[in-house]
């Protein structure tokens, strides 16, 4: 079986939408499929940045693969998601590339090829939609206090890009 290893093909995909450090939101609908509450999920976010903190200093890989390929924790999320800025909400995965210099510590564990048909579509759109959806994240952001975990809600299930589409920022 050939594996992006043996081409030219990138090792992830990337997504502007996935860290959107100005409006305190990260994205993890991708990381699993989240089944619970916030509350829960919260919790098992405290947990894995607290085995994070174990691992962290020795072994990257040894944390990564502390549980096998695919498996979630109770609330849905996968066992790497950790949120160590809790202040600006910043959840993320301590393997990826963009945290290591490049080195993708995934490798093997997770689709790290997945992509959300909004990030998909923010990808193609042209620089005016592009900056139009902002805006209206902005919005929701602001007037309407979306939190990372209903953005992530969002954008795993398409409501965003729909709630986008219906809207008046979609026809500006």
């Amino acid at each position: 079986m050939m594996t992006n290893r043996d081409c030219d093909l990138p090792a992830y995909t990337r997504s502007d939408l996935c860290q959107l450090d100005d409006l305190h939101l990260s994205c993890i609908g991708c990381c699993g499929r989240i089944l619970k509450d916030k509350s829960a999920v919260e919790k098992d976010l405290k947990l894995n940045t607290k085995e994070h903190a174990k691992y962290h200093s020795t072994d990257m890989k040894k944390f990564i693969w502390r549980f096998p390929p695919r498996d979630l924790r109770s609330c849905g999320i996968c066992p790497n998601l950790i949120n160590d800025d809790v202040r600006k909400g910043r959840i993320h995965c301590p393997g990826h590339p963009e945290r290591n210099n490049g080195r993708d510590h995934r490798q093997d564990y997770c689709d790290s090829l997945h992509m959300c048909k909004t990030a998909f579509l923010f990808s193609v759109w042209d620089d005016d939609t592009k900056e139009r959806f902002l805006k209206f994240l902005k919005h929701k952001t602001k007037k309407q206090k979306m939190d990372w975990y209903h953005y992530s809600i969002g954008m795993d299930s398409d409501s965003l890009l729909t709630e986008f589409e219906d809207s008046d920022f979609w026809n500006r």
